[in-house]
């Protein structure tokens, strides 16, 4: 009498799933691929999934649309968590498809499930997913479908939407972008995201309202309840991203400017951040002539530059030059250590 042959355990069934990355074009690797896509089992669609994605196999992409529906169905209890439609939607955009009925679906999605408090929403991270590859998708009303997510309860659905709607573009992006710095938000990166968005998608136009954001008695600053300092530094760090030479000597007037040295430090890690020579010239000038502190604040932002032997140089010089060298150097030893 044959004995059944024993099923693999969920472990071993993953493990067998990751050796597929040793032959991933093998018509063998996209059998179990299809395979796994089509368990029942969650863990073992997302796992499939993510192996797609990471093996770049497009034609796969069928079986991912499949499988996320079926998970679709009372999706508590088939995919808790959601981990299984979160890493199909990411497998998705990673491959570029614009599976705009999936990312609809996707970006409307609430799971809500049981916790040793009040029930949670496991699919924030789905919205999140779904609203870029919607974006990215080329479906020419993505802008307004991502709207909603603009007031979602999970602030990475907020981000995503913010940064969707920048990359669709139009007017009525720069619009809602606008709107939703102006209407605020509890999540700094997202207001910094807005601001980012505005920079890319019209930069002349955006610098005046960005810097209208900088400062205690700005105009609109009585827009959001009076001087907001998470809004002011979103404004700070979202001119540095945009390496716009134009953000340069608004960042640099507002350091002049600045009397919180939090604050300043944040100004001039945003100067780093925007990878002008520029700037990079005007932290080295503090590092040669400012007050230790000044120096000290400089040299942590010129930091990010310790792995640079030519920036690392040209900081080492210009701390020679200051008459408080003794005193700074530990602390640039410290840094660029």
């Amino acid at each position: 009498m044959s004995s059944r042959r024993r099923r693999p355990t969920l472990e071993e069934r993953l493990d067998q799933l990751s050796q597929l990355r040793h032959e991933p074009h093998s018509p063998a690797t996209g059998r179990e691929l299809r395979k796994a896509l089509a368990s029942r089992h969650h863990v073992v669609a997302a796992k499939a999934a993510k192996l797609v994605a990471e093996l770049g196999l497009s034609d796969l992409s069928p079986d991912l649309v499949a499988a996320f529906d079926r998970f679709l169905e009372q999706p508590v209890k088939t995919d808790k968590g959601c981990l299984a439609k979160v890493a199909i939607a990411a497998a998705l955009v990673e491959l570029e498809q614009p599976a705009v009925d999936l990312f609809r679906r996707g970006i409307r999605h609430v799971q809500m499930e049981p916790s040793f408090g009040p029930p949670v929403d496991a699919a924030v991270e789905l919205r999140a997913h779904c609203a870029i590859g919607l974006a990215n998708s080329g479906y020419r009303d993505a802008v307004l479908e991502l709207v909603p997510l603009l007031i979602d309860s999970g602030s990475s659905a907020r981000l995503a939407a913010a940064r969707g709607i920048a990359a669709a573009g139009g007017a009525e992006a720069e619009t809602l972008l606008r709107f939703k710095v102006l209407a605020g938000d509890d999540e700094p990166e997202v207001l910094t995201e807005c601001f980012v968005g505005l920079l890319e998608l019209v930069p002349e136009r955006s610098l005046d309202f960005v810097g209208e954001f900088l400062g205690d008695d700005d105009p609109l600053s009585g827009l959001l309840g009076g001087g907001d300092s998470t809004v002011a530094e979103a404004a700070v760090l979202a001119l540095g991203e945009s390496r716009l030479e134009a953000a340069v000597p608004i960042l640099r007037e507002q350091w002049e400017r600045c009397c919180d040295r939090q604050r300043g430090q944040t100004i001039l890690l945003a100067l780093v951040t925007s990878r002008r020579e520029s700037a990079l010239d005007f932290l080295l000038g503090l590092v040669a002539g400012g007050e230790p502190w000044e120096a000290s604040d400089a040299i942590t932002a010129l930091a990010i530059y310790r792995d640079d032997p030519r920036i690392c140089d040209r900081v080492a010089n210009a701390l020679q030059r200051n008459r408080s060298r003794r005193e700074i150097e530990p602390h640039f030893r410290r840094e660029f250590s």
